[in-house]
């Protein structure tokens, strides 16, 4: 039980530090998805070694502020 508790700390604290994105386009959008990403993969991969709960929550955590990001714009990437 206290596993689960603690890998929904970290995903709580991951939600906390990347729950305003900037929105498609944004100059910093492109920095906030790879900071967001990379600290992803430490917390499920590494730190929990993809166990299910942290792999699950981390996947729906991730869809949710990616909505959020698209919530902001038309949701298409424009090229560069």
């Amino acid at each position: 039980m206290e596993t689960e508790k603690e890998i929904f700390r970290d995903l709580w604290t991951l939600l906390k530090t990347y729950n305003d994105p900037p929105t498609i386009n944004d100059p910093g959008c492109e920095e906030f998805w790879y900071n967001a990403g990379k600290d992803l993969t430490d917390i499920v991969g590494n730190k929990w070694h993809n166990h299910p709960l942290a792999m699950k929550l981390g996947l729906a955590l991730f869809v949710y502020i990616e909505d959020k990001n698209k919530g902001g714009a038309d949701g298409v990437l424009q090229e560069q």
